[in-house]
């Protein structure tokens, strides 16, 4: 199984943390110096310079517990190491550094850390391939969609962990349904209500992703392309979704070379498929630090009821059955699917996305095989998101691996 490992050498020496200063994070301390800190949920180390070797530290008691003096000090050179903050609330502190023989304040290093890993919008969905390759010889793709990919992308200038990232492949609540809610019933504005999540693994600092670079994630990490030339060879996937399946007529393909998602929760027996037609719309969450597969499947399960406007003309009161609830809060990206015809429903809040992209014009839509939805790119290079897919969104679209392969 591949991993993803590389080593950030960067003066701060924080994880996913940017250190606010004059230049690159480090300081020399005149007449004293206060050097500012903004790290991230998963912690890290920050550092700053003095003029002496003989200095002793004043870190507040209150903050004792996370934050501390790290064996990477040498000399005039201080670093201090801050544990991963699983407070769910941001904190800060001032740490004093002063000079041993005369007492005299030479820094202080204001430290404050978020209660979040990633930020919305740090990571995108950049693309989305869902509706498969036809085949030369039928026209038709085949039923386990194994070259279904997607595309995430960090769309910031420093270099970003994506371990914990939760990868949300169908929302509970279909943009074909016509659905409404009774007042004060509605959970999109607070949820987003789903039955399948995926995980990339890691423990913090295993999955870099630089500036600007993307995961390729896939359904199979095989090279379709030996069975069917209009598809693609995605062995060289950074991620592949796999699941056990217990049907014996639609078994999985797992390639051991390509290392699998974790799975939090799908509501298939079978293998996971994207819905061909983009009627299950997706997401990017990061959870707070030490949340677990398992605590989430206790605490956040969502029961819930709605009314369904069915086409006959009568009115349905129906509930919500396995399903969960995952906050607004930590939403790192959301985009609304759906068949451009027969869209009906908003699956995700407004605030997250007040549009919708498609690839397919109706859900038996032929002419949508190998086309798939991309997000644009703006002309600083990075990736348009103003939280409307109808915007953000190019429809169906060419698939990228069609252009590299």
């Amino acid at each position: 199984m591949r991993k993803l490992f590389a080593m950030l050498t960067v003066v701060a020496l924080a994880t996913g943390m940017t250190a606010c200063s004059d230049d690159d994070g480090t300081e020399t301390p005149k007449d004293p110096t206060t050097t500012n800190f903004n790290l991230r949920a998963r912690g890290g180390n920050v550092m700053v310079t003095l003029t002496t070797s003989d200095y002793t530290i004043d870190i507040p008691a209150a903050d004792a517990d996370w934050i501390g003096l790290s064996e990477q000090s040498q000399g005039e050179v201080v670093v201090l190491s801050v544990k991963p903050n699983t407070t769910g609330a941001e904190r800060s502190t001032t740490v004093t550094l002063a000079e041993k023989t005369t007492g005299t304040t030479l820094a202080y290093m204001n430290i404050k850390q978020s209660e979040n890993s990633l930020y919305s919008g740090d990571f995108l969905i950049e693309e989305s391939f869902f509706t498969s390759c036809p085949l030369p010889a039928t026209g038709k793709v085949d039923k386990a969609h194994g070259d279904q990919y997607i595309k995430i992308r960090n769309n910031t200038d420093q270099d970003l962990y994506a371990d914990g990232l939760l990868i949300i492949t169908s929302s509970k609540i279909t943009s074909v349904q016509n659905i409404s809610f009774n007042e004060g019933e509605d959970p999109r504005p607070n949820y987003c209500i789903v039955d399948e999540i995926l995980c990339i693994p890691g423990d913090g600092d295993d999955v870099l992703v630089k500036a600007g670079e993307s995961l390729l994630i896939c359904n199979n990490a095989q090279n379709h392309k030996a069975t069917n030339p209009n598809s693609f060879d995605l062995t060289s996937a950074d991620f592949e979704w796999y699941n056990e399946s217990t049907v014996e007529s639609m078994l999985d393909i797992d390639n051991p070379k390509v290392d699998n998602l974790d799975i939090w929760y799908t509501y298939t027996k079978s293998v996971i498929m994207l819905d061909a037609a983009g009627k299950r719309s997706c997401a990017l969450a990061i959870p707070p630090i030490g949340m677990t597969r398992d605590r989430f499947l206790a605490d956040y399960a969502f029961t819930g009821s709605y009314i369904f406007h069915s086409p006959n003309g009568k009115d349905y009161d129906m509930t919500f059955k396995n399903c969960f609830k995952v906050p607004n809060s930590w939403i790192v990206d959301a985009v609304n699917l759906g068949v451009s015809s027969e869209y009906l429903t908003n699956p995700w809040d407004t605030e997250l996305d007040a549009g919708y992209t498609y690839a397919c014009e109706t859900s038996s839509d032929q002419t949508s095989y190998g086309l798939s939805v991309r997000r644009k790119v703006a002309a600083d290079g990075k990736l348009v998101d103003t939280n409307n897919s109808t915007n953000d969104f190019t429809p169906r679209a060419t698939p990228s691996l069609s252009e590299i392969q």
